[in-house]
This record gives C-alpha cells, sequence and structure tokens, in this order.
C-alpha cells in the first residue's frame, strides 16, 4: 500500500476510535503504547504526546501489571484474546478497568 493510503487509513481509524467514549490504546511488543484514544487521554489528563512511547504499565500501572495476570502481556505471547478485570490508580483515585 503506498504511503499516502497508509497515512490517510490510519487517520481514519484514530477518528473513528477518538468517537468511542471508552479508553482504547494499542501497544507494540515491548508494552510501549503506540495509540491511545481521546476518551483514554481524558482520563489521563494526558495528551497524545505523554503516552505514547511510554510504557502500558508505566501509564495505567494496574494490579496486573508487570504480573503474569496482565491480559495485554498473554496476548502478546500466546496470540489468544484475554479479558480480565482490574484495579489501576489514576489522578490519586482507584478505578476498575475491564480490559
Amino acid at each position: 500500500m503506498k504511503k499516502e493510503f497508509f497515512e490517510a487509513d490510519t487517520n481514519l481509524k484514530e477518528q473513528i476510535l477518538d468517537q468511542i467514549p471508552t479508553p482504547v490504546f494499542s501497544v507494540d511488543l515491548e508494552m510501549n503504547i503506540t495509540y491511545m484514544n481521546q476518551a483514554g487521554l481524558s482520563l489521563l489528563d494526558k495528551s497524545k504526546n505523554e503516552v505514547v512511547g511510554q510504557t502500558c504499565f508505566s501509564v495505567w500501572n494496574s494490579k496486573h501489571c508487570k504480573t503474569e495476570d496482565c491480559c495485554m502481556g498473554k496476548s502478546i505471547v500466546t496470540g489468544k484474546a484475554f479479558s480480565a478485570r482490574t484495579k489501576a490508580e489514576i489522578k490519586g483515585k482507584v478505578v476498575t478497568a475491564e480490559y
């Protein structure tokens, strides 16, 4: 695919994901955040530049982060989908997260 089509496709996907009122983000194989939608940025009160490139666990710091319970890590290793519920401290408040 040509670069300009790839960039247009990526921009369209981001515009769609930004309309979802629930935090959505993606990570690379090293657990670095590669994208976060506007709902996630608003929840964290951070800009895209502040989170993209940061590790998932440094941004969310949930009870599952860096443990065998981390569904993101399990998905990366196995290629399968996992989901769970956990708690994270965001801006001084404990938040329940389902992922």
